[in-house]
């Protein structure tokens, strides 16, 4: 009866009013649009956890960093990454669905919402065939 990203939303919604933090902001191709919660840039995709991988491994190294860590399998992915500020990149995917996941992105201890909103767009663009 609801689908998965309205149930999402639902339980985003639920966890950001215990915690008081969330900014959100309608995003270019995520369904649900982009939650910001205690420094991290959410968003659901309708994607595979492999080609969500495979364009976050692309948006990472085409700003000229390099990879610390990169693990995937059907279900989930974690890529880890630094800026030469020192802030540490770390991206989480999970499935959600068959035809869908949920991203995590992190910048820094306290969170860089820019650069973050940055890499999910890159993410994006990489995830439309460019």
């Amino acid at each position: 009866m609801y689908t998965p990203v309205f149930r999402f939303i639902c339980l985003a919604l639920i966890a950001v009013s215990a915690s008081g933090c969330l900014v959100a902001a309608g995003a270019a191709g995520g369904a649900a649009g982009v939650i910001y919660i205690k420094g991290n840039v959410k968003d659901y995709l309708d994607y595979s956890v492999p080609q969500i991988h495979v364009a976050a491994e692309k948006a990472l190294t085409n700003e000229g960093l390099t990879l610390s860590l990169n693990r995937v399998d059907e279900s989930s992915a974690r890529l880890e990454s630094e800026y030469a500020d020192g802030k540490n990149i770390t991206v989480n995917i999970e499935r959600v669905t068959r035809e869908g996941s949920q991203i995590s992105i992190r910048v820094g201890a306290a969170g860089d919402n820019q650069r973050a909103l940055r890499i999910l767009s890159n993410i994006e663009y990489f995830l439309e065939g460019n």
